[in-house]
Formats: structure tokens, sequence, C-alpha cells
């Protein structure tokens, strides 16, 4: 038996990049393909965006933790990802824990500092800065 599953949490497999680890680059890519996708029983999709939720939240939660954005090396789909997340703090300027994927306006803890701090990050990243972990 086995579950195909990933998590917006770190460390997760979408994370792994993130974190550092050595890895065969197609198995990477095909981990990534799977988690974004609707394999991935935690991936949602909505009006405003499409990502991943975790089991920690109700079903349909999405998380705006950035790694969509920070495992990527497409600048272009980096600034998609700033822009979705921007436009899904139903107008508070701060990133939620999670929000519901139809409905950004339906939301858990209004002010998550982990999920600021990756936008900041993913921000930095995408004008060129990298941290290092």
């Amino acid at each position: 038996m086995y579950n195909l599953i990933d998590d917006a949490n770190v460390p997760s497999l979408l994370s792994i990049p993130y974190l550092g680890y050595p890895g065969d680059t197609q198995v990477t890519q095909n981990t990534r393909r799977f988690i974004l996708s609707q394999g991935n029983p935690f991936y949602y999709e909505g009006k405003q965006t499409s990502k991943i939720g975790s089991p920690h939240t109700k079903v349909g939660y999405i998380w705006h933790i950035a790694m969509e954005g920070l495992t990527s090396s497409d600048s272009d789909y980096k600034l998609e990802m700033l822009q979705k997340m921007a436009a899904t703090t139903a107008e508070k300027g701060f990133m939620h824990e999670s929000f519901f994927c139809q409905d950004a306006s339906l939301y858990t803890r209004e002010w998550l500092p982990w999920a600021n701090a990756m936008y900041c990050e993913l921000f930095l990243d995408y004008l060129g800065y990298q941290l290092k972990i």
C-alpha cells in the first residue's frame, strides 16, 4: 500500500531543491509535475490560483507558502506566483496561513509570519537575491 501526496509545509518533496539536497534532475521534474497536479490530493484549483494545501487545514484551502516559485528557475513563473499570492490576501495586505481556493476572503490565520517571510524571500529571489541555507 502507498500514499502519494505532498504538503505545502517545509520540508516537503517540492522543497527538496530549496533545502539543498542533491537529486536527479529528471526525478525532480517528474516529482514537481505530480505535486502540482490533480494527482496530489492536496493540490487545489480555484478561481484566482492553483496551489498546494495541507492535511493540517480544511479541504480546498491553499497555503501561501512560496515553494512553487522558490523551486522554479523560470523568472516569469516566479513573478506569476508573486502576483497570485498578492491577489489572494483578501485585501488585508498580508499572507494568510491558508485560504479557500474558490474564495480568498475565507482564510485561516489572518496573518502568518512564515507565509509573509516566504513571500519576501520569493520577491528577493525574483530580483536575483538568493538566501543561503
